[in-house]
């Protein structure tokens, strides 16, 4: 089953001396439903400004780590198993090596993205 764009959450980690590193944690699909008729004589601007509307995040960015430790234990129990994870392979790729301890903050973040 198609889509028209996808709805995306991640974990963006944070480090001083590092790009930031991502873990999805959650996908979803979205459809268009875009109700005006093409022959409107301002359709295309209609259309173009729904679109932005659409792809613009719903969802207010969460902190869920700052200041060497988690918001509170259910985001730990939750997250860190995953985080660790994500940085463990971070380290075994590159000569660069971070812990948990280097992390500046996590932010969980929705992005949308079409599928054109």
């Amino acid at each position: 089953m198609g889509c028209d764009y996808y709805i995306i959450k991640s974990l963006r980690i944070t480090f001083q001396d590092i790009p930031p590193l991502y873990i999805q944690v959650e996908q979803s699909r979205g459809d268009f439903f875009f109700n005006l008729d093409e022959d409107e004589h301002d359709y295309e601007e209609q259309y173009e400004e729904y679109i932005k509307d659409v792809l613009t995040p719903e969802m207010k960015p969460i902190t869920i780590y700052e200041n060497n430790k988690f918001i509170n234990s259910r985001l730990e129990n939750k997250y860190k198993s995953s985080i660790q994870g994500e940085i463990d392979m971070y380290n075994k790729s590159h000569e660069t090596r971070v812990d948990l301890e280097d992390v500046l903050d996590i932010i969980k973040m929705e992005t949308r993205l079409a599928r054109y």
